[in-house]
This record gives structure tokens, sequence and C-alpha cells, in this order.
């Protein structure tokens, strides 16, 4: 008998793209979420109502770095919270040494909610661009 092989879904493929740490604290109503997300802000902005193949396998790999970032900032203002990790306030490349302080002056990865996705889509336009269509009236 022939197998024929079940094509992998879109929450199936974006998680292929996530570290395994992510994977595993990620719940699929929240993957789901994200792709409601992500998805309603490309069609918004490509001004379409359908997906084509190749616009689709971008916003999953979108899908997965948004999940993905936002799994780490979260992750990164509890350790904050928790004292579990410093703000490095100086690195000294000679003999290695690096300082943390709280008063250092760091670029921070912004508030300790979720990334824009406007922002973030932002990064994506040269990708999707060529998937827009003229708006009509």
């Amino acid at each position: 008998m022939d197998k024929k092989e079940k094509p992998l879904g879109k929450k199936t493929m974006a998680r292929f793209l996530m570290r395994d740490e992510v994977n595993e604290a990620i719940s699929d109503e929240l993957l789901d979420f994200n792709f409601d997300l992500i998805e309603a802000e490309v069609l918004s902005y490509c001004n379409r109502i359908d997906f084509p193949t190749g616009l689709m396998l971008i916003v999953i790999k979108m899908v997965a770095e948004y999940t993905q970032a936002n799994y780490y900032k979260e992750k990164l203002a509890k350790d904050e919270a928790e004292g579990k990790a410093g703000k490095v306030s100086s690195i000294q490349r000679g003999d290695t040494t690096i300082s943390y302080g709280d008063n250092a002056k760091v670029t921070e990865l912004g508030s300790p909610s979720a990334l824009s996705v406007d922002e973030f889509l932002s990064n994506y336009t040269n990708r999707i661009i060529k998937y827009r269509k003229i708006k009509t009236l």
C-alpha cells in the first residue's frame, strides 16, 4: 500500500524554525494567535485576501521569529526582575572582564511587553512587497 505523506501544517513548519527551548514553552494557542495577528497584518499591508505559497512561507518564518523574540524578551524581563540577569556595564577584552550593574547604559530590548507587530512587519517589507496589490476603492 502506498502511504501518502500528509503535508506539514504551518504551525509545524514554524516550530521547525524555533529553538527547542521555545517550542517546549510556547503553547499551540499562542502560536495560533501569533499566526492570526501576523497574517492579518500581512494581508492588510499587501491589500490581499489570499496567501500565495511564497507569501505564506514568509509568514511562517515571521511567526517563528516573532514568537521566539517575544519569548526571549519576556524571559529576559523575568530574569531581570528576579535578579538573575544583570545589565552589562563594562567589558574589557584583555584578560576578559565583564562588569554588571544597575546603572548600566546599554541598549534595551524595549518594554517587557510583546513586540509591536507593525515594527516587526517593517523588517520584512522588502520581502513581501512583491506580493502587494494596488489598492482599489
